[in-house]
């Protein structure tokens, strides 16, 4: 009762977001998904890359020399500050990114881990060590941050992938220039309000709004950038890249890209059918399939085909859409009426060419009904529809192997699900496929800091792996210090034995 009590609370509340500068030109008004002409809150912002840039250049060399456990510290400040605003966090994510509460939690909790996972490993890599040194001499190894880090987010998950981007370089010792997608200005311009309060210095990470095709491009122009962790389209992680590589007499630059995919799952005919229909509907229609990890081409093996997609379809016809502060929806909107209307005109497009398991085409306000195409295979997707779509292709046994290259093929490399009982079957499926997070006899989506690190390869990202134990090693800057002992007269170290 209390819960839903502050839940209403939050519900009726508009945010009144101010810049955190004294000079506030622009703003940007947040309507809600669930509602197109309800506006939610307002953000006053200022975007002067140029003048946050050089805020972080004077505070770089102030930050990289406060020492780890210091930092660790703030952050765990603002693990506790996350949890205490937990409630009206999660209301944001409901109006604001058009989440339902339990996919709110999940995503609060995900950020709450990563800031967890990634404070454990800066105490484990980033503080000084001493080498081993001949007599005489003594070796120090130094980690530092490599500069001014642009961190560029995306509206599916924005506490989570915000957070972690965030975090991870500013725990890493850099100094941070944060992009959040401008859908969900409210929730960014909240957990910098609480970062600020647990004691990050706002002149070591600063925040801009604003429209992503505008102010991406200027960030990954900047000379004074030195790396940039992005989460997007694969289209505009090829744009920042291109950027980075353009600029004159610059360092080498470091990119961090997670993308989407045309995510796969192929199971056989030893599959338990009631179990691949769960993960079936959670890997495809969870948040409105708009996860970079959702599933969107099913491969069914031919003799289980029929009953696998009548209990499908007969589940799906139980989906709930609606309004994602009330439980009994299960589904939420579409993040935008630009994104549902591509959606859309996919759908119309494609009605003459393939078969449509569902009835026909359904929408309202800024819902679209999941929707099943049976296609011939994944050569037929010519790229990742982010929304509640699955394709569906019946195969044979004899099709194995075509299946493994057509899906190598496209240079996606996000998710996969194998379905089976038979261990040969998955283990050489596994084996055969480049891809960077696999799931056996489970749903594809979900993936758990630190025991399921999540990155794609190829198209689908660079490396390392969010919540993976190389992240953070990608953000720093090593340094040795050698000293001859000897140099001042005599080897002090003899004198101690």
């Amino acid at each position: 009762f209390f819960f839903f009590k502050k839940i209403l609370f939050f519900e009726k509340k508009n945010w009144i977001a101010n810049s955190f500068n004294n000079y506030k030109k622009n703003k940007i008004v947040s309507f809600s998904p669930l509602n197109e002409y309800s506006i939610i809150g307002i953000v006053k912002h200022d975007n002067n890359i140029n003048a946050s840039i050089r805020i972080l250049k004077k505070s770089f060399n102030y930050w990289r020399l406060i020492s780890v456990e210091k930092k660790v510290s703030m952050i765990r400040k603002f693990i506790i500050l996350l949890k205490v605003n937990f409630l009206e966090l999660i209301v944001l994510c409901c109006k604001e990114a058009g989440k339902t509460i339990l996919d709110a939690i999940a995503d609060i909790k995900e950020a709450i881990d990563f800031c967890k996972y990634y404070a454990s490993q800066a105490l484990a890599i980033c503080n000084k060590m001493y080498l081993p040194n001949y007599t005489g001499e003594n070796n120090i190894y130094i980690i530092e941050g490599k500069g001014i880090i642009a961190t560029i987010s995306p509206w599916n998950f924005p506490v989570a992938i915000f957070c972690g981007q965030t975090i991870s370089a500013l725990i890493a010792g850099n100094v941070v220039l944060a992009k959040p997608a401008e859908s969900t200005s409210l929730i960014a311009y909240k957990i910098f309000q609480l970062l600020y309060k647990s004691g990050v210095p706002i002149s070591v990470c600063q925040i801009i709004f604003g429209q992503g095709s505008n102010i991406g491009n200027k960030i990954s122009f900047h000379k004074d950038i030195y790396g940039v962790i992005f989460t997007g389209s694969n289209q505009i992680a090829n744009l920042i890249n291109k950027n980075l590589i353009m600029r004159d007499n610059r360092p080498i630059h470091k990119l961090i890209a997670e993308t989407g995919g045309i995510n796969t799952m192929i199971a056989d005919c030893s599959t338990l059918i009631e179990q691949l229909v769960v993960d079936v509907l959670e890997s495809s229609f969870k948040s409105c399939g708009q996860r970079c990890s959702a599933l969107r081409l099913l491969y069914i093996h031919e003799d289980i085909y029929e009953e696998t997609i009548k209990l499908i379809f007969g589940a799906m016809r139980t989906f709930s859409l609606g309004h994602t502060l009330d439980t009994t929806n299960d589904i939420g909107p579409i993040i935008t009426k630009r994104n549902r209307r591509n959606l859309l005109d996919y759908l119309y497009s494609i009605h003459s060419k393939y078969s449509f398991c569902t009835e026909k085409i359904k929408n309202f306000g800024n819902y679209i009904l999941p929707h099943i195409i049976r296609v011939n295979g994944i050569l037929d997707l010519k790229s990742e529809y982010f929304g509640p779509i699955l394709h569906v292709s019946m195969f044979n046994n004899s099709q194995v192997n075509d299946i493994i290259n057509d899906i190598n093929s496209v240079e996606f490399g996000l998710t996969l699900g194998i379905h089976s009982r038979n261990e040969s079957f998955y283990k050489y499926v596994a084996n055969k496929l480049n891809i960077g997070n696999i799931y056996i006899n489970r749903n594809t989506i979900g993936a758990i800091v630190g025991m399921q690190p999540f990155g794609g390869c190829n198209l689908s990202g660079t490396g390392p792996k969010a919540g993976g134990a190389n992240y953070l090693a990608s953000l720093i800057t090593e340094k040795t210090i050698t000293v001859n002992t000897t140099a001042q007269g005599g080897n002090v170290e003899l004198l101690n034995e």
